[in-house]
């Protein structure tokens, strides 16, 4: 015979690896003193996967324990918590895997999605493994990609900084913020074409002056000896010229 019972708690076997529950099966809803006691039912799960519910305390507490009696004992076979909230689609979908964690079930959870990704996560921190072999840390926007070929991907998330070295050295390498950095050598990337027009300017400018007996024009930069002729003024770095 198969019934319903309230979970009253859980505790261990202290012989065998067993979880055992105390509930409380027919009476009045809220009468937990006059329902039928049972308070030594084993709880049955899956070989190797154990599970313990957080129970709240008073009213808040909805646990429910699906139970098999036999004789005058009952075996848990099935809990759920009627307390939590529904799932929809996002959290687990036709065709995935969800485990959550029973005190912490929006927060602490492994998924395995419709792709084969299996995700683990908590809080705002993630680690995914793709069932091509990629690998995806993943912390308050910042990512750690190990691709299956060996490359890695660090990608900081914007105001942060990715900082390269051991915990036995003072020194680390430090990479700012992407966004900064770029912004930082487009400034400078300006400054040398400013700096490349200026002097395309200076090497042709001529001054033409006349004084007593004497009317002339002044040679231009690229016509003193040693000196460079525009034509020969060097092209923008490529290097710069692709940042």
């Amino acid at each position: 015979m198969i019934l319903f019972a309230k979970l009253i708690q859980t505790s261990l076997g202290s012989t065998n690896r067993v979880v055992m529950a105390q509930v409380r099966g027919v009476g009045q809803d809220g009468d937990d003193d006059g329902s039928e006691p049972a308070d030594q039912c084993e709880v049955f799960y899956p070989f190797g996967l154990v599970v313990r519910p957080n129970i709240p305390s008073g009213s808040s507490n909805h646990v429910e324990a699906v139970c098999l009696r036999d004789g005058d004992e009952l075996h848990v076979i099935g809990m759920v918590d009627k307390s939590l909230a529904a799932l929809t689609s996002t959290d687990v979908d036709a065709g995935e895997l969800l485990l959550f964690s029973p005190k912490y079930p929006s927060d602490t959870k492994i998924k395995i999605d419709v792709n084969g990704k299996i995700t683990a996560s908590a809080g705002n921190a993630s680690l995914s493994l793709t069932k091509d072999g990629d690998i995806v840390a993943n912390a308050n926007g910042t990512t750690i990609t190990v691709h299956n070929n060996g490359n890695v991907d660090v990608i900081a998330s914007s105001g942060n900084v990715v900082s390269l070295g051991d915990t036995a050295s003072s020194t680390k390498f430090i990479i700012g913020d992407g966004e900064a950095l770029k912004s930082a050598l487009d400034s400078i990337k300006s400054a040398v074409d400013a700096l490349r027009t200026d002097m395309t300017s200076i090497s042709t400018h001529t001054h033409t002056f006349t004084g007593t007996g004497v009317v002339g024009t002044s040679p231009s930069l690229g016509s003193v000896p040693s000196g460079s002729a525009p034509s020969s003024i060097p092209a923008n770095s490529t290097k710069v010229k692709a940042i």
